[in-house]
């Protein structure tokens, strides 16, 4: 599943990121060049591209991207900035089409496109292991317990109250999730990390499933559940 680079790259351009800096990388093709924020764990981002190669090596009809070796065969490497401070960068292969959330029309077929799309690559995941899923961040709604100390900062008190019902009814059903089997989930699959292409006369088509950076392991309830 891992792919050369047709080196040079001839330009880069900014692309949106929250906490890294993403570029289009254009040389001979397209890539996406990801320079991580200072202090990221390489162990973090191993489990992203690995996972992608896993996706792509159990499952080929789902879109995802190529990670892009270097010169000496790793998945990333680390480079000084012009502070000299390291900074990992790894480099994909950039997914054509645009954003679910800039396509229109969402019809039937697009829609079943997408959820064929997504179940294939949550039944990919459902073996692949590794160290960093088990990790703690705000976003692993299993750990979602903190946001009950932070009821405070929601000044409606209906809307407040609401969300404590809401906290209680996860804390009653805590001990049925925690006795469940955990998978690794992609964990963000939203409007604008699913892409979508189609030309003139052919139908919208999923051509990308991207952005492993929220991915975890969590619940997974079968059929005997």
């Amino acid at each position: 599943g891992v792919q050369t680079c047709a080196l040079p790259i001839l330009k880069l351009v900014r692309l949106d990121g929250e906490y890294d800096l993403n570029f289009l990388a254009i040389g001979k093709n397209e890539y996406v060049l990801k320079v991580m924020r200072i202090g990221c764990d390489p162990d973090f981002i191993d489990m992203q591209c690995r996972a992608f190669d896993h996706i792509r090596a159990n499952a080929p009809d789902v879109p995802v991207p190529a990670i892009i070796e270097t010169i000496s065969g790793e998945l990333f490497t680390s480079v000084p900035d012009e502070n000299g401070a390291q900074r990992i960068i790894w480099l994909m292969q950039k997914m054509p089409g645009k954003t679910y959330a800039n396509w229109r029309p969402h019809g039937a077929d697009l829609l079943s496109d997408v959820g064929k799309n997504v179940g294939a690559m949550d039944k990919a995941l459902s073996d692949f292991e590794h160290p960093s899923l088990q990790r703690t961040f705000k976003w692993d709604l299993k750990k979602s317990l903190w946001i009950s100390g932070e009821m405070s900062a929601i000044l409606d008190p209906e809307r407040r109250a609401l969300l404590c019902e809401i906290v209680q009814e996860f804390v009653n059903s805590k001990e049925s999730l925690d006795a469940l089997p955990s998978v690794a989930i992609h964990n963000d699959v939203n409007d604008y990390n699913i892409l979508v292409d189609g030309k003139l006369g052919s139908p919208a088509r999923v051509s990308g499933l991207i952005d492993l950076g929220d991915m975890c392991a969590n619940p997974r309830r079968s059929e005997e559940h």
